[in-house]
């Protein structure tokens, strides 16, 4: 039996029903892929604080994918009030904020990185052109573009891996 490549799997642990589909498909295709999922609060539980617990199991994956789940609905707000800059927030979706420590962590030290996003959520990585990521559309009904997304960037993990 193959060895399984550790990579960090961020995600919320609260998730609605279809998106436990979503969540359930990521798993299913990482294992094709020989990847298991290491999450904070799912497969590994901290004994010091969650932020040195993520940076632990960080540095022993080879990899990262983030899933980028509703967590948030803002039905009417402002973006960067008392600025110049304000703006309406008004009906805009956002992951957990974990999404963007994790992913800033794993970029930090150097892991391939995949970002998959619920349709309509923004913010931070989860906006176009953030990084050299593309951004996968992540939908239990978008199941060959997870699929291939995974089998292409599980590649990068490999070479990671053996470097």
């Amino acid at each position: 039996m193959a060895i399984k490549i550790p990579v960090f799997l961020s995600a919320p642990t609260s998730l609605s029903s279809e998106q436990r589909k979503s969540y359930d498909l990521v798993v299913e295709f990482l294992k094709e892929e020989n990847l298991e999922g290491r999450a904070l609060g799912r497969t590994d539980f901290p004994d010091t604080n969650p932020l040195s617990e993520v940076l632990y199991i960080a540095r022993s994956c080879f990899g990262g994918i983030i899933l980028g789940f509703q967590q948030a609905w803002i039905i009417n707000g402002f973006y960067k009030v008392n600025t110049p800059q304000k703006s309406s927030a008004n009906q805009t979706l956002h992951p957990t904020p974990w999404n963007h420590l994790e992913a800033g962590i794993l970029f930090a030290l150097g892991k391939p990185l995949l970002i998959l996003r619920e349709e309509g959520v923004v913010g931070g990585l989860f906006d176009t052109g953030s990084s050299d990521s593309f951004l996968i559309k992540l939908s239990a009904d978008n199941s060959e573009g997870i699929r291939e997304g995974i089998r292409s960037w599980s590649s990068r993990v490999r070479t990671h891996y053996r470097s």
